[in-house]
């Protein structure tokens, strides 16, 4: 029997109920802990082990996770523009302190500053990109997307989306400005004077169509050995096709149009998802009109889709949150699964690839509909936590 199948045999899904655990804050901003009740039931399969549920003092709309000694800490951003932090421990026990107002993270863009080594980048919100070293600060460029969000681009540089137009006015991120081009910022070497330690290019999109999201994925997809920029390019002939380009604006390759105009794809991600371990890039087409997860690869200088798979929705209209599917290797076996939402966002399903296309092993009821990213964090022990937060002003984390 080969790897597949013993891995296919070794995921037997299971139904257990779990007792879900919480902490409310009161006006005084004491937590008190409260009980939610043992109704909630989800499908397990090998490797799930445990979930928990902490009420915060609004809905949560931007949650960052890091690992701690004691198990993991979650700061989570509400819609009333606090914010609060959550610790949760691994022999079970857990603190949710008290919300303070929040200046770090921008709400209406989702973006906190880039911190690489010892400089700070940061967006403003005319699309200002500016970059704070040694309490000097400096602006790069005032040509990107008002709502871009910067990424790192190797060691010392960073990308981000630029160039708004509003010809293209689908306006499914809350404004209709998409980016006709990319800036990107590299250190120069050689000298420590502030003002000239940066390189900035701004790099056209080669091919018919705007950029629609706020960000690129960065991935090494194609040889040579690098970081590619992977976009959804949008049409008014074909809707969006996934296209994958160089930090110096070469097309490595593109894939299919979806074929209508106003038709979206949203790109995941990249991993090594294939039943093998063959790397594949991850998007889901049309997430609002009934998505399917659509797995990609090179094939020369095309984006094949190899699989797809109905059922599934990781983005709302309006929302800039383009953070809410996970990919990483949650089941053990050396290759990457997914984790992204059903249609109805009311739970969560973790797929995974096989031989003949994929399977979902695992079914996540979350206590009512998402309204954040999904945050996660692998701890040093090899477990994975994922944070999800809910219109009924919770934070729900799931172990695997």
């Amino acid at each position: 029997m080969n790897s597949i199948h013993l891995r296919t045999l070794h995921r037997v899904i299971l139904t257990a109920a779990f007792l879900f655990s919480g902490f409310t804050i009161f006006a005084s901003g004491n937590p008190e802990v409260v009980t939610t009740g043992t109704g909630t039931t989800v499908q397990k399969q090998e490797g799930y082990t445990s979930a928990a549920t902490f009420s915060v003092a609004d809905t949560p709309e931007w949650i960052d996770a890091e690992a701690t000694e004691r198990g993991i800490t979650a700061t989570v951003y509400l819609a009333d523009g606090r914010r609060v932090v959550v610790d949760h421990h691994r022999d079970g026990a857990g603190v949710v302190g008290e919300p303070v107002v929040q200046n770090h993270r921008n709400i209406d863009t989702l973006q906190a500053p880039l911190v690489i080594g010892d400089a700070t980048f940061s967006v403003g919100n005319t699309g200002t990109l500016t970059v704070t070293r040694n309490g000097s600060e400096q602006i790069l460029s005032d040509r990107l997307l008002p709502d871009a969000r910067v990424h790192p681009l190797g060691q010392t540089g960073v990308v981000a989306l630029s160039d708004p137009t509003d010809s293209y006015p689908h306006g499914i991120m809350g404004d209709a400005l998409e980016a006709r081009s990319f800036t990107v910022v590299r250190l120069v070497s050689g000298t420590d004077d502030t003002a000239r330690r940066y390189a900035v290019d701004h790099v056209p999109l080669a091919v018919e169509g705007v950029m629609e999201t706020v960000e690129p994925v960065v991935a090494d997809v194609a040889p040579p050995p690098g970081p590619e920029l992977i976009v959804p390019v949008s049409t008014d002939r074909g809707g969006t096709r996934v296209v994958v380009v160089t930090p110096d604006g070469t097309v490595i390759a593109a894939g299919p149009p979806i074929g209508t105009r106003f038709r979206w794809r949203h790109i995941l991600g990249v991993g090594t998802t294939g039943p093998d371990g063959e790397v594949e890039i991850i998007a889901v087409r049309t997430p609002h009109i009934g998505g399917s997860i659509e797995y990609y690869r090179l094939d020369g200088d095309n984006l094949r889709v190899i699989h797809s798979r109905p059922g599934y929705s990781t983005h709302r209209i309006g929302d800039r949150n383009l953070s809410t599917a996970v990919i990483t290797d949650f089941t053990g076996d050396g290759i990457d699964d997914l984790l992204l939402p059903h249609q109805p966002q009311r739970s969560l399903g973790l797929v995974v690839r096989t031989r003949d296309g994929s399977q979902e092993v695992a079914r996540l009821d979350l206590p009512g509909v998402l309204t954040s990213n999904l945050a996660w964090v692998r701890t040093p022990d090899g477990a994975v936590f994922v944070f999800a937060g809910t219109a009924d002003g919770t934070v729900t984390i799931f172990e695997f």
